[in-house]
């Protein structure tokens, strides 16, 4: 089979996991405690349409950040790679300093990595970005931060 194919149905999968473990009815991003998370910005919800019609065209645009954070989500869906997510997420952050989803999936990995002020930041960062995301940042925090 095709590895192009093969790899862009791993990153759906992957994606499609994470989202339904997090509870999530939609594309657009995880849930938490029963909050929908909704991104306002246009270009980001373009994003989300653009996947759900054509997931195999769109994981192949090396300029867009969703892509890169699905990549990231891939990396630790498969193997717990949260190391090696985070290339992904820094890349899509560098694409756009605006994508606040990208901004929780990195700080879940530095959760995972016991890197506990750096998560804190890139949280603090997502909500920022968009408030719907404290919910599940302060349920992440408590589930996986013991003092």
């Amino acid at each position: 089979m095709n590895e192009r194919y093969i790899n862009a149905a791993l990153v759906c999968l992957a994606f499609a996991v994470v989202v339904m473990s997090a509870g999530c009815t939609g594309v657009m991003a995880p849930v938490g405690g029963g909050t929908r998370i909704s991104d306002n910005n246009l270009t980001h919800q373009q994003w989300y349409s653009q996947h759900d019609e054509n997931p195999d065209k769109y994981m192949h645009n090396p300029e867009n950040p969703f892509e890169w954070t699905l990549k990231g989500m891939a990396s630790v869906a498969w193997g717990g790679n949260h190391e090696g997510a985070l290339e992904y997420y820094d890349t899509a952050i560098g694409l756009d300093l605006e994508f606040g989803f990208v901004y929780y999936e990195k700080g879940f990995s530095l959760l995972n990595l016991k890197r506990y002020d750096e998560a804190k930041e890139c949280f603090q960062k997502a909500i920022e970005l968009n408030p719907d995301f404290k919910p599940l940042v302060e349920k992440d925090l408590r589930t996986y931060v013991r003092d």
